[in-house]
């Protein structure tokens, strides 16, 4: 009966990744963790964290943001980001962002975005003159080839 309700079913279906666990040492609970990455390299690593009582984690409905230095993210998400980036220096230069989330000590990627988020002046102008100078940089290697 499910099957022939979903056949007709004009939307995604993805399977719930259970982030409660958190990530050790990082967050005790729900998040994700967004790798943002340009031109192959990470510049920008944060943990979203959905406001009490919730699963959503972005800004726009309550959730709150945590930068982490690069050495603190867990091995294992740093070497899938490089496994992705390889697959896609083919497309010349790249500005995105991939969304992981832990359940147990296992990363999942649960979206990538085109378009990652800028950083807001609120979360420090050190990481704020960083991503915008990175940015630059690629925009700058795009415009001369």
């Amino acid at each position: 009966m499910l099957l022939r309700k979903l056949r007709s079913y004009d939307g995604l279906i993805e399977e719930f990744i259970d982030t409660s666990g958190g990530i050790p040492g990082l967050t005790p609970s729900y998040h994700d963790l967004r790798v943002v990455i340009l031109d192959g390299k990470i510049i920008e690593t944060y943990i979203r964290v959905p406001k009490p009582g919730s699963l959503i984690s972005n800004f726009a409905r309550g959730g709150t943001c945590h930068y982490y230095p690069l050495s603190k993210i867990p091995r294992k998400v740093r070497e899938i980001a490089a496994r992705v980036d390889r697959d896609f220096v083919e497309f010349g230069h790249r500005v995105y962002s991939i969304d992981f989330g832990f359940e147990g000590d296992t990363p999942y990627i649960i979206e990538m975005n085109e378009q990652p988020g800028l950083p807001f002046r609120e979360h420090g102008m050190a990481n704020y003159r960083r991503w915008h100078r990175s940015l630059l940089a690629v925009l700058r290697k795009a415009a001369h080839n």
